[in-house]
């Protein structure tokens, strides 16, 4: 039986551009860059729920203009489908974000009655 994919309501969906690492070349190795990196510039599509979630969508964008023209129908349509978009972030000071710091704070409290200072300095 087929079973449709879940769709998730967004407010606002958003091109953003990131410098990544695009490829690696030992020819261009040196102390700053041990595996000789190649950065190229990418775009991601960024969509944002009313409480603060955020979702990246799973491709990632050599030609901002095939970025630009995504974001502007999931703008049109206010939703996106789960299944190409990945959790990521919740917008600092969102209710997901409450959610997201008070979940920390629990591990963090755990953490340090366990002693487990990795894991300290992970979450503080």
């Amino acid at each position: 039986m087929f079973t449709p994919s879940p769709k998730i309501k967004i407010e606002v969906a958003e091109v953003y551009q990131d410098r990544v690492p695009v490829d690696e070349d030992i020819e261009f190795a040196d102390i700053c860059n041990p595996r000789g990196f190649i950065y190229g510039t990418l775009w991601f599509v960024r969509a944002t729920a009313a409480n603060g979630e955020r979702f990246l969508h799973d491709h990632r964008f050599d030609d901002m203009e095939e970025a630009q023209d995504l974001c502007h129908r999931v703008n049109g349509r206010k939703e996106i489908n789960e299944v190409h978009w990945t959790r990521t972030y919740p917008e600092y000071g969102s209710a997901a974000w409450g959610v997201e710091d008070a979940h920390r704070q629990v591990d963090l409290a755990c953490a340090l009655h366990r002693g487990d200072m990795e894991a300290v300095d992970r979450l503080a």
